[in-house]
């Protein structure tokens, strides 16, 4: 069951990452510099340090977006949605990933 939904969120991934017809200026940084930086949180459901190295749901995905964008992938564990928020709103990350729920927090901030 979870190969399947990893990989039917894969397909949607690409799916979506593909259908503009114009990129955003975010995905043309992330290629021009060949990196996809994640921030996420040190959680079993989302991104660990197993026996074989990275792991989690979230890395799985993570790692397949940027190998779908021919770049390399730097995740990275922090400690709290708010140093998530941090880093993207610094610039110093382009996806927080941690099965997050929208809420107001993530809204953009204007």
């Amino acid at each position: 069951m979870r190969a399947l939904t990893l990989s039917a969120v894969v397909t949607l991934l690409g799916a979506l990452a593909g259908c503009a017809p114009v990129a955003s200026p975010t995905l043309d940084a992330i290629r021009a510099r060949g990196e996809l930086r994640v921030v996420t949180l040190n959680l079993p459901t989302c991104y660990y340090l197993g026996a074989q190295g990275s792991e989690g749901l979230e890395f799985e995905l993570a790692r397949a977006y940027a190998a779908r964008l021919g770049v390399t992938l730097t995740m990275y564990a922090l400690d709290n949605e708010e140093a998530m928020r941090a880093e993207l709103v610094a610039g110093r990350a382009d996806i927080a990933a941690a099965s997050l729920t929208d809420t107001p927090d993530w809204s953009p901030r204007r």
